[in-house]
């Protein structure tokens, strides 16, 4: 299952944002929804995750620097065409880039259905500062 292929991953591989994931997979994923997979530009995984409000497509490459979230009314489309629309979004970070897509994105050139969040990996090798603790308060505070 795409359960068992991350979690092998992640027992056999040294992997920069391991905690991100391990939190990621053990969010309750949306009904009918399951892990996806992204092979390119980089592997990486996506996740559904239903709030109260919108449901949010949570983009972790494998050892990335970032996590994407794009999320979408919940009462809004079926969760195939959901599903398409955030593919196309990707599909627009590897044609442009991830720098040029957020910035596009900030400049109201791309994608104003959707709203768009990075959350960044930082301070994860500070012996002072727990990075994983600010980057979940965050990523829990964009999940409405």
């Amino acid at each position: 299952s795409e359960e068992e292929i991350l979690r092998l991953i992640l027992e056999k591989a040294k992997v920069r944002n391991r905690k991100q994931l391990e939190y990621l997979s053990g969010l309750e994923q949306a009904m009918g929804t399951r892990l996806k997979f992204t092979l390119h530009p980089f592997f990486g995984f996506l996740f559904a995750v239903e709030g109260e409000r919108m449901i949010h497509f949570i983009w972790e490459l494998l050892n990335s620097h970032a996590t994407y979230i794009w999320s979408l009314d919940k009462g809004g489309d079926e969760i195939k065409l959901q599903y398409r629309r955030i593919e196309d979004a990707i599909n627009l970070v590897r044609n442009s880039g991830r720098d040029n897509y957020k910035r596009a994105y900030h400049d109201s050139h791309i994608d104003q259905d959707l709203v768009f969040n990075v959350i960044k990996h930082e301070d994860v090798n500070s012996p002072f500062v727990e990075g994983f603790v600010k980057w979940r308060h965050r990523l829990n505070e964009l999940l409405v």
